[in-house]
């Protein structure tokens, strides 16, 4: 179970987030005006707004005013061919990043906008299936311990799903949080009512 943990939380993103900025493409980096179109279809115009503010708002003071971004950006003095080669591909390799970076922060915006509802919801769905799992074992029914191993890797893969969400180089519908979500809290759930 930690070596799961261990590969979808760390080794997996950070891989991810090391080689992706290789790629010269620079639109593979932006977001996407469909997946912006999206946010606006389903949070309205001003809630979408507010979104791109406070993700303006979190990269500025997170990465921009303490001086990352400069100091990564700095020292493209070219000495010779072989140096500038080296700083063409190490330039693009950072302008990638923190382009990637910047989509990072939009998407866990984005995404914010649902934690406090499923937050709710799953405690909710928790609690349900707890009582659920007490009036089967009061009732004599037999328990499913295949199931709560089955629902407690989901969770963890809609974990996973997550975080790779936010670094991969395609649009994320606004939608797919929605999903995310619904899927969490029916795994909460099941968790609960299987659970030994």
């Amino acid at each position: 179970f930690g070596s799961h943990i261990r590969l979808w939380f760390f080794l997996g993103p950070l891989l991810a987030m090391s080689l992706m900025p290789i790629i010269p493409n620079r639109e593979l980096f932006a977001i996407s005006p469909s997946e912006s179109d999206s946010v606006v279809d389903l949070l309205g115009a001003e809630q979408s707004h507010q979104v791109v503010v406070d993700t303006n708002e979190r990269f500025k003071s997170w990465f921009v005013d303490s001086g990352i971004v400069r100091e990564s950006l700095q020292g493209n003095d070219v000495k010779s061919i072989y140096r500038k080669r080296i700083d063409d591909f190490a330039g693009r390799w950072v302008r990638n990043f923190w382009h990637m970076v910047y989509r990072m922060v939009y998407r866990w915006a984005v995404m914010t906008g649902w934690m406090c509802g499923t937050v709710v919801m799953a405690i909710a769905m928790f609690i349900d299936g707890s009582v659920r799992r007490k009036v089967r074992a009061a009732t004599g029914a037999a328990s499913a311990p295949l199931s709560f191993h089955v629902a407690a890797h989901g969770l963890l893969l809609s974990s996973g799903i997550v975080m790779t969400a936010l670094i991969a180089p395609i649009p994320i519908m606004a939608s797919f949080w929605v999903i995310v979500s619904g899927a969490v809290i029916v795994l909460m759930w099941r968790i609960a009512a299987s659970y030994q």
